[in-house]
């Protein structure tokens, strides 16, 4: 019966995992579909990431050493994915784990939508000990619930309205799309190479499919590398680099809706107000002064009248351009940075 089903290479890229990844792996072996291979793509760990890899061998996980230890930890997403031999792939987290139907229902999608390219799940958001935690899940967007394929047009007007609802770590394509679109351009797009490559399959080959049920457990922790760079980033996220290169396209901007850009726009303005408040900490004040007089624009405050978390982030620039203004500047972006902090190690406590 497994053999007549497609074989799945789960790809897990993983460096310095040793804390997770036996959970990880036993969330993958634990999956309800027959025919799935493992193969694991060690980039450089020092600690005992390799030992426990080693150890899950009688059960069929393949170890492979990526010796070149790149900037962007993308690099070795690339690497496993040239190892990875199943008509589909499925890439997911060392960090990570994942409900036993998940291969099986994704399978089951692609195989019913020949002409989808990939398919995703929503997720939990869980705690270094696998509790939920109060950031709660990624679910899809109201507007967008009970659909579940995108065409191009519909998804790159999904993330401007409402950022990316697509995590890597769910992701299952077909072997044949990554060899025709190529894979992930993390030299130019960094952490945000992930939401190039979907956009470009989208457009290349085939819609994006979404399977709405939390599929995926999330693990955040303050140990992540995502977290550390966050902390003090004063340039904004990458996520804004990769849709700022698609806009730029001719053929692409044509797709775009006024409102899913306003919202895009509005998006990336509360982004540049917390580089704004680290560059304070680090008393670049004129700096700061610049980019807020910028950036706090009234169509942005407009636009964000609907969407209230926003708001107070547009508000706090108003709040730090004001404060600058009166030679209290440092003292408020540090202000803002403890609280925001805070509140951040609030998200990540565990559901009572």
């Amino acid at each position: 019966m497994a053999s007549n089903l497609p074989k799945v290479t789960v790809c897990v890229p993983v460096r310095n995992g040793a804390r997770t990844i036996s959970r990880t792996l036993d969330s993958i072996l634990a999956q309800d579909y027959p025919n799935f291979e493992i193969i694991v793509s060690d980039n450089c760990s020092t600690d005992k990431t390799a030992k426990i890899v080693h150890s899950y061998a009688e059960r069929e996980v393949r170890y492979y050493f990526n010796p070149k230890l790149e900037a962007c930890g993308e690099s070795n997403w690339n690497y496993i994915l040239s190892l990875a031999e199943g008509p589909l792939i499925a890439l997911y987290h060392a960090d990570d784990l994942y409900m036993p139907t998940m291969l099986r229902k994704q399978v089951l999608f692609l195989t019913a939508n020949p002409d989808v390219s990939a398919v995703f799940t929503m997720m939990q958001r869980i705690d270094e000990n696998d509790n939920p935690i109060r950031m709660g899940a990624m679910n899809l967007p109201k507007e967008l619930q009970g659909q579940n394929h995108f065409e191009f047009s519909e998804y790159f007007n999904a993330l401007l309205k409402h950022s990316t609802f697509t995590p890597v770590p769910t992701m299952m394509t077909r072997r044949k799309v990554i060899d025709k679109v190529g894979n992930f351009h993390w030299q130019k797009f960094i952490s945000a190479s992930d939401v190039d490559l979907y956009l470009r399959m989208a457009r290349q080959w085939g819609p994006i499919g979404v399977i709405d049920e939390p599929l995926h457990r999330y693990r955040i922790t303050s140990w992540q590398e995502t977290a550390v760079i966050n902390k003090g980033r004063i340039n904004l996220a990458d996520f804004y680099i990769s849709i700022d290169a698609h806009l730029k396209d001719s053929e692409e901007n044509q797709v775009v809706k006024p409102q899913s850009l306003a919202c895009y726009k509005m998006y990336r303005a509360a982004d540049e107000v917390l580089c704004v408040q680290n560059l304070l900490v680090l008393g670049k004040v004129s700096e700061a002064r610049e980019r807020l007089r910028k950036t706090l624009t009234f169509r942005y405050f407009l636009t964000a009248l609907n969407y209230p978390k926003t708001l107070v982030r547009l508000s706090a620039g108003l709040v730090l351009l004001i404060s600058i203004n009166l030679r209290l500047g440092f003292f408020m972006g540090r202000g803002m940075s403890c609280a925001y902090e805070h509140v951040r190690a609030w998200q990540r406590k565990p559901i009572k």
